[in-house]
């Protein structure tokens, strides 16, 4: 297992919303060792599992899973984000929706990486009051 740094997405729902850390997970698709499997290298059991995780989420110790999104990197990486919703408050669409309006976008390859933008690795900044620095024109 590697430890995640954090995103917007996460870092939004887990500080402001009934969610943990541990409702949002990243699952990389690999071999048993560990190391990539290419599409010239899958049969037709693997292609079923992966797309099964795709359209019926996973099950991970009692919780319920489902696909939420990736980004034009995670897919290099074979990985892709999944959520477990601790309420009906909430489900994968209503996040979704939060990340923003994509629905112009016809192009699955565009609607992937406007939407991975969302879950672009990043450390949370500190905001300063303005008196203590001063403006910078």
């Amino acid at each position: 297992f590697d430890v995640e740094v954090s995103n917007r997405v996460v870092r939004h729902f887990t500080n402001n919303l009934n969610f943990v850390p541990e409702d949002f997970i990243r699952v990389t698709f690999g071999d048993e060792d560990g190391s990539m499997i290419f599409s010239d290298e899958m049969g037709t059991d693997i292609s079923k599992r992966i797309e099964r995780c795709f359209l019926q989420g996973l099950e991970i110790n009692g919780r319920s899973y489902k696909f939420l999104a990736y980004s034009s990197s995670q897919l290099k990486e074979r990985s892709i984000w999944m959520v477990s919703c601790p309420t009906d408050d909430w489900s994968v669409i209503h996040i979704r929706r939060w990340m923003g309006d994509f629905s112009s976008i016809r192009s699955p390859s565009k609607y992937g990486a406007r939407m991975g933008q969302c879950f672009s690795t990043t450390v949370k900044a500190e905001s300063t009051e303005h008196s203590i620095y001063g403006r910078f024109y």
